[in-house]
């Protein structure tokens, strides 16, 4: 649970910030979040390059936590 908090309390400070989406739940957006590591791996793994692995992290992030824009 160590990375679930410590993700959440960014999370947190984040939609505080006006950047993360209010209707995203905290809770699930830290799982999705330490999720994203073991895709990390994976894409390591099957041979993707740092900019890949870094555009699909970006991409996945951004739509995911943003908050709509108006």
């Amino acid at each position: 649970a160590g990375a679930l908090e410590g993700i959440s309390k960014v999370l947190i400070r984040g939609r505080a910030a006006g950047e993360v989406d209010p209707a995203v739940s905290i809770e699930d957006a830290a799982r999705v979040v330490v999720s994203l590591a073991h895709m990390v791996v994976q894409m390591k793994f099957a041979g993707g390059s740092r900019a890949q692995v870094a555009h699909t992290v970006r991409s996945l992030v951004q739509g995911y936590l943003s908050p709509p824009q108006p």
